[in-house]
C-alpha cells in the first residue's frame, strides 16, 4: 500500500502532472547522455553561420542534426555510443569524422575548420583529441561496453565497476557504497538512464539492472554541472543498451562450485572444509528493429531490448562462535583462562562493599564457581539453547570452540526492457522497465536442537524491486533541445525471522514480559566474551519504499553560450514495520562480576557469561514500535552556463538550488524533542513533543541550500588541457534516514530500558532480588508516550542539510590517439555532517566528583515518574547533574556538527581499445579527516560530545594509497593478427584474450576500542596511550601490534587515546581478478565464447581486522579472513 490517504495521493498526482506539463520543453536535469558541442569556422578563424552538423549513430542509422549560430557554435545531445559526424555548408568541403566513441555524461568538443571549395568535395577528419575534456572541469571515469562485459567481476554488478576510478575509497560493508571524494557512503547519487535508483531512506541502491544490459558506465567524482545534485559525493551515471538496425543479443550462462574454490581463510585456520557454493547464472538478451511483417517495418525508427536473467545460488556461510563450555553453563569458571594463560576470576557482586572513603571492593566466588542457588532460572534455561563446543577451540582461552558449515540461499531473477521510437527527426521517445525478485535464507542453524529460535544472521527475506522510467526528447529549434522524464522505483521487503511466535514464558520471563511484547519472536542476547544468540535486532522488517521522480531541463544555445536550466521533483514514500528490540534487546558485561576493585577493568577479572548466570543485565531494552507511513518531497532547480570565450578557453558557471521537506507520517507519529519546553509531569525544561497537523516534521525546513558551481577548461595544446573547477553540493534529504521506526525517534516509538529495582545503598551493588526473568519491574511505557524518566531518541527543530565543498585542478594530456593521461588535486571539505549524538550530557568537569558520583540522594521525581530508574525514592547523584534530569539518556538524531577534510592527488591512465588492448589505471594518494564516524559504521564512538574537536583525527576510512589497474588484451594470434594468422595454428591459438582487475591498497586506521569507566551517562573513556603501538619487528597475525602500549582509563576518567590510531593501520588489500577467455566465430551470424574466471586467482588472503577491544581474549589478533580463489567457468554465445 502506498502511504497518504486518498486526497493527499491525488494531490501527489496533481503536482507531478503539473510539473510534467511545466516541463515538457526541458532536458533531463540528471543526464545520462552525451553531447557534441564546438565552434565550426572557415581556415581564417571567422565564425561561420548556418552550417549543417549531422550526427548519425553507426548501430541505429537514427540522425540528429542541428545548425550552428551566428558565433559558429553549436550543441547535440545524443545517447552514449559510436557515432558518424558530418558538417557541411554550400561552398565548402564536408567535414566528415567516421568513427567516434561517446560516453555517458561526456561533453565532446568537436570545432572544425571548412575548407573552401567549388566543387562538392569531402574532407575525414581524423585528429579531433576525443578524449580531451575541454567543455568542463569535471573529473569522472567512463568504463565502455566493452569492459563491462569482458571484465573479471565477482557478482556481475555493474556499480561495482566504480572502484576502478580515483578517489573512491571501498568501504566492503554490504548494503552500503563506496566514499568517493571524501564524503560518506550514503551521500552519492546513481542515475539509471537519467533517474534516481536509490530506496527513499538508507540511500542505498534499490535496483541493479543485468550487467549484460548495460551500455555505459560513468563515475564522477568531483565539481561536475550545476545538473547534478541530491549528492555530496559522487555521482554514477549508467545507462541501458537500446536495440539497433539489427536483431543482436546473446545467450549465456555462468557457473560456480565449491569443488574448483580455495578453501576460505578463516575455514583453514579452524580446520572446517570448504563450504556448500551452487552459482548458476543464466540468461537471454536481444535486441532489435520491431518489425511486424505487413504491418510495420521499425528499423531507422523503432527498437527494443529485452533481459532475462536468473541467479540461483548458494554462498558460504560457516559459523565461527564461541560458546560455553558444559562447566561454564552451570556456572563452574575455574577452568576459564584469559589470553595470558592465567584465570580470569569471577567476583561476587552481592560482597561489593565500601574499601576506602572513595573505593570498594568485592569477593571472588569460592573456587570461581558460582554456586546453585544463585543461577538465575530464565538465564540458565537460555543458556541451554546454546550448543555444546564441538571443537577445541583455542589452546589458552577456549574461543572459537563451535564450527558449522553451511551456506547462505541467495536467489535472484532480474527482468529489463526498454523500447526506443522516433516520433520524428525532432523528437524521439524509450521506456525503460526492470524488475527483480530475490529470495535470502540460510540452511545454517546456530543449535539443531533448537532451530528456530537459534538463526544465524541471515533471516528469510523476499525483496521485489523495479524501477520504471519514460524519456521524451523534442528539438524545438536547431538551437533549443528539450527532454522530460518520469520515474517510478519501488522496493518491497518482508523479513521475518524462524522464531516468529515463540513464547518468552518458555524462558522463565514473567507473564507481564511476555504479554508486553508486540512481535513473539526469540529475544536477543548478547554476552560478552561469547556469541549472541537470537535474532537480530532488524530480523522483523515489512517495507514498502517508493520514489517517484519528474525531471525536465532545457538546452539552449545562444551565441558563444550553451545554457541549460530545468527542474527536478521527487516524493519518496516509506510504508515500514520494522521494530527493533520487540521481545528485548539485551546485553550482560563483566561489570557485575569483575573485581577487586568493581569500577576497575582487567583482562582477567570478571566474565560475561557469569553475568549473564546471575540474571544481571548490564544494558537492554523492550521497544514497542509503530507502523510508519512516511513521506518527503524534493524539488530543486538549477541553471548551467557554458560560455565559450574561444575554441581553447570554455567557463562554466552554475547555480542550484534544493529543497527537502522533513519525513512526515500519514498518521502523525512523530515527535521531536524541545530543550525549552517544559516537561508537564515534572515542571523541568526539556520535553519530548508531537508533531500536529499544522506542524508535522520533526524539524524546521532548511530553506538555504544554494550550490554555486564554477570551472574553467583551458586547451593549451592541441593534446593538452588545463581544467579547474570548485562546487557546493548537498546530501539527500535528511541525511538518508528513516529506514525503520527507532530511527524516527522516540514517542510512538517506545523503549523501556532494563530496571531490576530501587537501587542498593552500596554503589556497584545489584539491586535486592535482581534477575533476569523480571527485568522490567515497574512496567513498561506504552505508546505514545513522552517517555519521562526513560532513555529517548530524537530530533531537534533546529536542522541543516549536511554539505560538501568540491574543488579540483587537473591536466590532462593525450599521448596517443588513444592514450589519455591525467594528473589531478582534489579536495573536500564537509560541513553539518550528521551523526547521532549523546545530547543528555554533563560538563566533564562532573567527573572529578569521582565515586560521589553514585551515591544514592533523594529523587525529586519519586512520585511522578513511575516506570524506571527514576520511579525509586533514591536516585545516583550522576543522574540530577544531566542538563535534563528528567531524562536518563537522550540521543540526538541527525545531530548536524560534524565536518571533514579530504585531500588527493590521483592519476589515470585511459588506453581505450586499440589493436587488441585497452588498460584503464587510477592512482590515489589521500587523507581524510573527520570528528565523527562515517555512517553505517561502528568503528568508532563519540568520547565527549561537548568536544567534538577532541576527537578530530584520521577518518575511521581514511585510505593513504591505492591503485587499481583493469585491463583487456586480445592476443595477438590467429586470423586477422600479427602472429600465426596462416595454416593450422591459427584454429588453435587464435581468438584467446586475457582480462584482469590488479587492487592494491593500504589498510584503515586502527581503532581501540576500551571499557566505558566514566559512569557518567554520554561520555565515553578511551584507553591509555602509553606509546606508540607499531612493532619494530615480530608482526604476526597473532600480535598485530603492541598490546601493552594501551591499557584502561582510569575510573572516572575519559583517557588521552585518539579516536583512531594515527599510526597502526589494518592489512591492506591486494587482490588480482582474472579471465581467460576464447571467442569463437561461427559464420558470420554467432560468436561462442568460453571463458575461465578466477576471482583472487594468487588465494592471497585479505586479512580481517584486527581485534581492537582493550581486555578480549583476542586483543591484538587477527581471526581470520576473506576473499579466497573463487573459479568461475561461463559460455555466451552472441548473435
Amino acid at each position: 500500500m502506498l502511504s497518504g490517504d486518498p486526497a493527499m495521493i491525488v494531490r501527489h498526482r496533481f503536482l507531478i502532472a503539473v510539473a510534467a506539463l511545466a516541463s515538457a520543453a526541458f532536458l533531463n536535469a540528471q543526464s545520462e547522455k552525451a553531447s557534441v558541442s564546438g565552434i565550426i569556422s572557415d581556415k581564417t578563424g571567422a565564425a561561420m553561420a548556418g552550417a549543417l552538423i549531422s550526427v548519425e549513430n553507426l548501430e541505429t542509422g537514427i540522425k540528429t542534426t542541428t545548425v550552428s549560430n551566428a558565433t559558429g557554435n553549436y550543441y547535440v545531445s545524443v545517447l552514449p555510443g559510436e557515432y558518424k559526424i558530418t558538417v557541411s555548408r554550400e561552398g565548402f568541403a564536408t567535414a566528415v569524422i567516421p568513427r567516434m566513441t561517446l560516453a555517458v555524461a561526456q561533453s565532446a568538443n568537436v570545432s572544425l575548420s571548412l575548407e573552401v571549395s567549388a566543387v562538392q568535395q569531402q574532407v575525414t577528419v581524423e585528429d579531433v583529441a576525443p578524449l580531451l575534456e575541454q567543455e568542463n572541469a569535471s573529473l569522472g571515469t567512463a568504463i565502455q561496453s566493452d569492459k563491462i562485459l569482458q571484465l573479471p567481476l565477482l557478482g556481475r554488478n555493474p556499480y561495482s565497476l566504480v572502484v576502478l576510478a580515483p578517489a573512491v575509497t571501498p568501504k566492503g560493508n554490504a548494503g552500503t557504497g563506496p566514499l568517493i571524494n571524501g564524503g560518506r557512503s550514503n551521500a552519492n547519487s546513481v542515475l539509471l538512464d537519467g533517474g534516481q535508483v536509490l530506496n527513499s531512506t538508507t540511500n542505498d541502491t534499490s535496483y541493479t539492472p543485468p550487467l549484460e544490459a548495460v551500455q555505459e558506465f560513468k563515475v564522477q567524482t568531483s565539481s561536475y554541472s550545476a545538473e547534478f545534485g541530491r549528492s555530496a559525493g559522487g555521482t554514477t551515471n549508467v545507462t541501458t543498451k537500446m536495440g539497433t538496425n539489427r536483431l543482436r543479443g546473446a545467450v549465456y550462462e555462468y557457473l560456480r562450485n565449491n569443488v574448483l574454490n580455495a578453501n576460505t581463510y578463516t575455514n583453514t585456520l579452524v580446520g572446517l572444509p570448504r563450504d556448500v557454493v551452487r552459482r548458476n547464472e543464466y540468461g537471454i538478451a536481444a535486441g532489435g528493429p520491431i518489425v511486424l511483417p505487413k504491418l510495420y517495418n521499425g528499423r531507422n525508427r523503432t527498437f527494443f531490448f529485452t533481459n532475462f536473467e536468473g541467479v540461483p545460488q548458494k554462498t558460504p556461510n560457516s559459523v565461527v562462535a564461541t560458546v560455553p563450555t558444559a562447566n561454564e553453563r552451570k556456572g563452574d569458571f575455574s577452568q576459564t583462562l584469559g589470553a595470558n594463560g592465567r584465570q580470569i576470576v569471577v567476583y561476587d557482586p552481592l560482597t561489593t562493599r565500601a574499601d576506602t572513603a572513595t573505593t570498594y571492593v568485592r569477593t571472588p566466588f569460592p573456587g570461581n564457581v558460582i554456586p546453585t542457588q544463585r543461577l538465575d532460572p530464565a538465564s540458565s534455561k537460555i543458556a541451554q539453547y546454546y550448543p555444546l563446543p564441538n571443537a577445541p577451540g583455542d589452546p589458552l582461552t577456549g574461543l572459537r570452540n563451535y564450527l558449522k558449515g553451511g551456506s547462505n540461499i541467495n536467489d535472484t531473477y532480474k527482468v529489463l526492457s526498454r523500447v526506443d521510437h522516433m516520433l520524428s527527426n525532432r523528437q524521439r521517445l524509450f521506456v525503460r522497465f526492470g524488475v527483480t525478485k530475490g529470495r535470502q535464507d540460510s540452511t545454517v542453524r546456530y543449535n539443531d536442537a533448537f532451530p528456530r529460535q537459534t538463526s544465524t544472521s541471515i533471516e528469510p527475506i523476499t525483496n521485489l524491486n523495479s524501477s520504471t522510467i519514460v524519456g521524451d526528447t523534442v528539438t524545438f529549434r536547431p538551437n533549443l533541445v528539450a527532454e522530460f522524464r518520469a520515474g517510478l522505483t519501488r522496493n518491497h521487503r518482508d523479513s521475518k525471522p524462524t522464531s516468529l511466535g515463540f513464547d518468552l514464558e518458555q524462558l522463565g520471563f514473567v507473564p507481564s514480559v511476555a504479554s508486553a511484547v508486540r512481535a513473539r519472536i526469540f529475544p536477543r542476547v548478547d554476552i560478552t566474551d561469547l556469541t549472541g544468540i537470537g535474532p537480530d535486532t532488524t530480523a522483523l522488517r515489512l517495507s514498502v519504499q517508493e520514489n517517484r521522480q519528474a525531471q525536465g531541463t532545457a538546452t539552449w544555445v545562444t551565441g558563444r553560450h550553451t545554457v541549460k536550466f530545468g527542474g527536478d521533483l521527487q516524493v519518496f514514500y516509506n510504508n515500514t514495520y520494522s521494530p527493533s528490540a520487540p521481545a528485548g534487546n539485551y546485553s550482560f558485561s563483566r561489570t557485575f562480576t569483575q573485581g577487586p576493585d568493581p569500577a576497575r577493568t582487567s583482562a582477567n577479572a570478571g566474565f560475561g557469561m557469569a553475568t549473564f548466570l546471575l540474571g544481571l543485565p548490564t544494558s537492554g531494552s523492550l521497544t514497542m514500535d509503530p507502523a510508519l507511513a512516511t513521506q518527503q518531497i524534493y524539488t530543486a532547480w538549477f541553471v548551467q552556463d557554458t560560455f565559450r570565450l574561444s575554441r581553447t578557453l570554455t567557463l562554466d558557471f552554475g547555480m542550484r538550488y534544493e529543497f527537502t521537506t522533513p519525513w512526515r507520517d500519514r498518521f502523525n507519529q512523530l515527535a521531536f524533542f524541545d530543550p525549552g519546553a517544559p516537561d508537564t509531569l515534572t515542571g523541568a525544561p526539556g520535553a519530548l513533543e508531537f508533531v500536529s497537523s499544522k506542524r508535522r516534521g520533526q524539524t524546521d525546513p532548511d530553506k538555504n541550500n544554494f550550490g554555486p558551481r564554477a570551472g574553467v577548461a583551458w586547451r593549451f595544446s592541441r593534446r593538452s588541457t588545463l581544467r579547474a573547477g570548485y562546487g557546493l553540493f548537498y546530501a539527500q534529504g535528511n541525511g538518508g534516514i528513516g529506514a525503520v521506526s527507532s530511527e524516527l525517534g522516540s514517542g510512538f516509538q517506545t523503549s523501556t530500558s532494563v530496571y531490576l529495582g530501587p537501587p542498593d545503598p552500596m554503589p556497584h551493588r545489584p539491586p535486592a532480588g535482581a534477575t533476569f526473568a523480571n527485568p522490567f519491574v515497574t512496567g513498561f511505557n506504552l505508546p505514545p508516550s513522552r517517555l519521562v524518566g526513560g532513555s529517548i531518541s530524537s530530533t531537534l527543530r533546529y536542522y541543516l542539510t549536511p554539505l560538501q565543498h568540491q574543488w579540483t585542478s587537473s591536466l590532462q594530456r593525450q599521448i596517443w590517439a588513444n592514450l589519455l593521461v591525467e594528473a589531478a588535486y582534489t579536495g573536500s571539505r564537509g560541513e553539518h555532517l550528521w551523526q547521532n549524538l549523546a545530547y543528555n550530557v554533563p560538563d566533564a568537569s562532573v567527573l572529578s566528583l569521582g565515586s560521589a558520583l553514585l551515591t544514592q540522594i533523594p529523587n525529586p521525581y519519586y512520585g511522578k515518574v513511575t516506570v524506571g530508574a527514576l520511579s525509586a525514592p533514591t536516585v545516583a547523584r550522576r543522574q540530577l547533574l544531566l542538563p535534563f534530569p528528567q531524562y536518563s539518556s537522550i540521543t540526538r538524531f541527525r545531530a548536524t556538527e560534524g565536518d571533514s577534510i579530504y585531500h588527493a592527488f590521483t592519476v589515470r591512465v585511459d588506453r581505450r581499445f586499440a589493436k587488441g588492448f585497452s588498460m584503464l589505471a587510477s592512482y590515489t594518494a589521500s587523507k581524510l579527516i573527520d570528528n565523527t564516524g562515517e555512517h553505517f559504521s561502528s568503528r568508532t564512538n563519540v568520547s565527549n560530545p561537548k568536544n567534538l574537536r577532541a576527537d578530530r583525527s584520521l577518518a575511521d576510512y581514511d585510505l593513504p594509497q591505492r591503485l587499481v589497474v583493469s585491463g583487456i588484451w586480445q592476443l595477438p594470434f590467429g586470423p586477422g593478427q600479427r602472429r600465426f594468422s596462416r595454416g593450422w595454428l591459427p584454429a588453435v591459438v587464435g581468438a584467446w584474450q586475457v582480462n584482469g582487475i590488479l587492487s592494491l591498497q593500504k589498510g584503515f586506521p586502527m581503532v581501540i576500542t576500551a571499557p566505558n569507566v566514566t559512569n557518567v551517562t554520554g561520555l565515553n573513556s578511551r584507553a591509555i596511550r602509553l606509546r606508540s603501538g607499531v612493532l619494530t619487528s615480530g608482526q604476526t597475525r597473532d600480535r598485530w601490534f603492541d598490546t601493552s602500549a594501551f591499557v584502561s582509563a582510569e575510573p572516572y576518567t575519559l583517557g588521552n587515546d585518539s579516536r583512531t590510531q594515527p599510526d597502526l593501520r589494518t592489512p591492506g588489500t591486494r587482490n588480482l581478478d582474472f579471465s581467460l577467455m576464447r571467442n569463437q566465430r561461427i559464420g558470420e551470424r554467432y560468436t561462442v565464447q568460453f571463458r575461465a574466471e578466477a576471482f583472487n586467482l594468487t588465494n592471497t588472503p585479505n586479512l580481517d581486522d584486527p581485534v581492537g577491544t582493550l581486555n578480549s581474549r583476542d586483543f591484538g589478533r587477527i581471526l581470520g579472513g576473506g576473499s579466497n580463489r573463487v573459479i568461475q567457468f561461463g559460455i555466451r554465445i552472441g548473435f
